[in-house]
């Protein structure tokens, strides 16, 4: 079935906003892949494809930063595509295509790519389509090409089936789309309260999460994600299974501190670790975490991955911290260890040397460092200190050093505490008086309330902030934007600097 001839689908009647996803951007799956040996384009001059693309949410933020790149989005509804194609064209962006079309279809017209995306997709698509997904995938990438597929899973998906099962039943002979929505909001609050009610021992906090969980969603992902006629959430023993027939095999977790075997206890880290096969394993980490959605980073069977990354790949990246703690601050100082929330838990932060090489990405983020810089930063704190143990006094000292702080930051790198860049984005923390934004960014913040940080980072603005971001040209000052704007302008700017919406002078 071709695009033309293929009928309308929900997402042309109720468009779903495409958003931003940092672990879909090509140069974290490019980092991700030379950690496992694989020779990566870099981001600045690669092709991308991303599949299911929607409006190009997240394909626009990546290619308006990349002009050397080259973006294609392929996505079923006609809306969508109109949708992105019009910003695009505002934007006068000659680097990337949105294609309307069905997968299916495709073959292999669309030529190789150095990264694929294939987020929110394969467990929402016929199985068929699912199928070819792959394989699409697998004829797309480049020898050293890498994919990132999302989809829902098993066992963690058996405890929402239920809830997703009744707001489809209950809202089958309903067909407007935002009276489909709220009746399944409906069906679903009056199921968790009665279930926590009647197994509150058993089932209580679940509930209370589901409630929650919906009650968050938007009604785009209630009426494509709950209420969608297709759903499959795969084992990843049965997702590996369609990989390898489609030419593909497994590398990592593109949200690395998800699928980590540090997070369980010692004996059942000490079983993972004793499995040799990385499929087996990882589908013994998904039954011990009872996991629900994974982000998996695929790359071509025929490539061998060292999974043994030395130390010498993780200096020549940048740092970016992503704790909003300050394990250095003046307060916590008298304390052994210092605890940092990350999206995979808490994590215990301890050794003056890391606290204050932390402390210094902390005060600085979002904008990333270079390993040789960082050290050059953090070295005359740590000899003050004496942290350094004198070894900050010799060249073979600051050596062993910089080996040190490199093997603690990439551990931390994969429990999500900091973020590594190849090439990281044009920021800044410098106001000046005429600071600047991107065309997108200030786009955004006409259009709508949330917009895309120079980061790849999706984010809520309030009005104050909205107004500020949109004049952010370069060629409005602070002081304009103080007597026009009715709200504090500087408190905006302070979020607006810290959320990394600033371009650096000199950038394009």
């Amino acid at each position: 079935m071709s695009a033309d001839t293929a009928p309308r689908t929900s997402y042309d009647d109720f468009p779903y906003p495409g958003y931003a996803y940092w672990f879909t951007h090509p140069d974290h799956l490019g980092v991700l892949g030379s950690l496992y040996g694989l020779d990566t384009a870099p981001s600045n001059a690669c092709r991308v494809l991303e599949l299911g693309c929607g409006d190009g949410g997240n394909l626009l933020p990546i290619a308006a930063l990349a002009p050397e790149s080259r973006f294609v989005g392929v996505d079923l509804s006609a809306t969508e595509i109109r949708l992105g194609m019009r910003r695009i064209g505002e934007l006068g962006l000659s680097n990337i295509e949105l294609v309307h079309a069905d997968l299916r279809d495709l073959g292999d017209r669309l030529g190789t790519f150095d990264y694929v995306i294939a987020h929110g997709l394969l467990s929402w698509i016929p199985a068929d389509a699912r199928v070819e997904a792959m394989r699409l995938i697998g004829r797309s990438l480049a020898p050293d090409g890498v994919a990132m597929v999302s989809f829902n899973t098993y066992p963690g998906w058996h405890d929402y089936e239920p809830i997703r099962r009744l707001m489809a039943f209950h809202v089958a002979s309903v067909e407007a789309i935002p009276e489909r929505v709220q009746q399944a909001r409906d069906v679903a609050r009056w199921y968790c309260a009665r279930v926590a009610r009647e197994a509150e021992e058993v089932k209580g906090n679940l509930m209370v999460e589901l409630h929650q969980r919906i009650a968050e969603s938007s009604d785009s992902i209630i009426a494509h994600d709950y209420l969608s006629p297709h759903h499959h959430p795969f084992w990843f023993d049965e997702f590996a299974a369609l990989s390898a027939e489609s030419g593909l095999q497994y590398v990592a977790s593109a949200r690395q501190g998800r699928s980590r075997i540090g997070n369980f206890d010692a004996d059942v880290a000490g079983m993972l670790r004793a499995i040799d096969d990385p499929v087996r394993q990882q589908q013994y980490i998904d039954f011990f975490s009872n996991t629900r959605f994974r982000t998996a980073v695929l790359c071509r069977s025929d490539r061998a991955l060292d999974r043994a990354a030395g130390v010498e790949r993780f200096a020549e990246l940048f740092v970016e911290s992503r704790t909003g703690t300050d394990v250095w601050h003046e307060t916590l100082r008298d304390r052994e260890q210092v605890s940092v929330i990350t999206p995979v838990g808490g994590v215990a932060v301890q050794g003056l040397p890391l606290r204050i090489t932390l402390s210094h990405l902390y005060r600085r983020q979002p904008v990333p460092i270079d390993f040789d810089s960082l050290f050059g930063a953090v070295l005359p704190e740590l000899q003050l200190t004496g942290a350094d143990e004198g070894r900050g006094n010799s060249e073979e000292g600051r050596a062993e050093m910089v080996v040190a702080m490199v093997k603690e930051l990439a551990r931390l790198y994969f429990m999500e505490v900091i973020h590594l860049w190849r090439i990281p984005p044009p920021m800044t923390l410098e106001r000046g008086d005429r600071p600047r934004t991107g065309a997108l960014q200030r786009l955004q913040a006409r259009e709508g309330t949330t917009a895309t940080t120079l980061g790849h980072r999706h984010t809520h603005l309030d009005p104050v902030q909205r107004q500020v971001l949109a004049r952010l040209d370069g060629e409005t000052s602070i002081d304009t934007l103080r007597a026009e704007i009715d709200g504090d302008v500087d408190d905006a700017l302070g979020f607006l600097t810290s959320a990394g919406f600033l371009l650096a002078p000199g950038a394009d």
